[in-house]
Formats: C-alpha cells, structure tokens, sequence
C-alpha cells in the first residue's frame, strides 16, 4: 500500500468511528420504536390543559414632540401604561431614532437641562438646569415648545410651569411680553406641528 492510500484508508476509518459515536449518542434505542412514558414519569406538568403562555404588558402609545427645522413634529412612542410625565420627558431629551434623525427631526432639549419633573394637579412643574440657559435664544423656545407639546398631550394635563433652581422663569409670550405664568399649548401654537 501507498503511503497516500494508507492516508486515505486512515482517515475513512475515523471518519467512520465519528459517525458511530455520534449516531449512537443521538438517543436511538436498540428498539427501533418509540416508548410510552408513564404520565406521572413526564415532567414540568406538560399534560395539563392550561395554557402555558405568559402574558405581557404591552403598554401604551405616547407623543413626544421633537423638532424638524424650525417646527415641531409629533412621533410615537411606546410607553409604559402609568408612565410619568418625568419619564416622558426623558424621551424627549433621548431625541430621535436613528429612522427619524435621517427625517431630520432632532431634540432642542439638551442632555442635563432638565433636573426634576413634578405633577401638580393639571400643570406639570419642570426645572431646569443652567445648562438650559446656555442653548441658543431659538433653540430654547423650541425646546420649551417640545416639553410643553408632549407632557400636554398627556389626559388632565393642561400646561407647564418652568423653574431654573426652584425660582419660576418667565417664558416670553408671542407677543415678546415676559410671563411667568404656567405655559399652555396656545401660548406656543406658532411651533405647532402642522
């Protein structure tokens, strides 16, 4: 014999013997045919009728506004079912997804501009940081915009009141005039979404 065919002789008999092992661990009995089991021998309650299937809380859609140029523009999210007007804030400054930022449509609100967010009956006090006050003057409007639009949409919530550190801020009115009354959707209805 050749060295070569001696190789090739060598390696059909592993592979032979690998295949015999392998066949033989695949749980194929001598029988040739399948065995009862005894149903108290079956485990983890598989022969009860109730179904096994776990039921999820799918929670909700929700708007958030974000912006597209010099508007706003509302996109859903899907949200917890009790989810609070801090969390819906926390999308908002999240801003867009990838699908939505090649649409153009960004956040105004910064990262760290907002650092409480507190229901009081049907207005929704926010503060914010002094990292706010270091957005551009247009930049801040629509950023005031984006929060007063998506905790609004929310049921019972009728507008925002904007502190920095606890001390309330007056957001210009559209007129220019200061006012540092709760801000309401018609107070900002020139960046509604159209």
């Amino acid at each position: 014999m050749t060295k070569q065919r001696s190789l090739w002789v060598g390696l059909g008999l592993t592979w032979l013997v690998f295949l015999g092992v392998v066949l033989g661990a695949c749980g194929i009995t001598e029988e040739g045919k399948a065995n009862k089991i005894q149903s108290e021998d079956v485990p983890f309650g598989l022969l009860e009728a109730e179904p096994t299937t776990t039921v999820v809380d799918e929670g909700r859609p929700a708007q958030i506004y974000l912006t597209a140029g010099d508007r706003l523009v509302a996109v859903e999210r899907s949200v917890e079912r009790n989810v609070s007007p801090a969390g819906l804030v926390e999308l908002v400054v999240a801003g867009p997804t990838r699908n939505e930022r090649q649409f153009g449509a960004t956040s105004a609100v910064p990262v760290g501009a907002v650092s409480a967010v507190e229901a009081d009956g049907s207005v929704i006090k926010v503060d914010l940081t002094e990292e706010f006050s270091e957005v551009r003057a247009e930049n801040q409007f629509l950023a005031i915009a984006q929060i007063v639009f998506t905790l609004t949409e929310e049921s019972g919530v009728e507008s925002v009141q904007f502190s920095v550190g606890g001390t309330k801020v007056g957001i210009p009115s559209a007129d220019g005039t200061p006012n540092d009354a709760p801000v309401s959707r018609s107070d900002l209805r020139a960046l509604a979404p159209l």
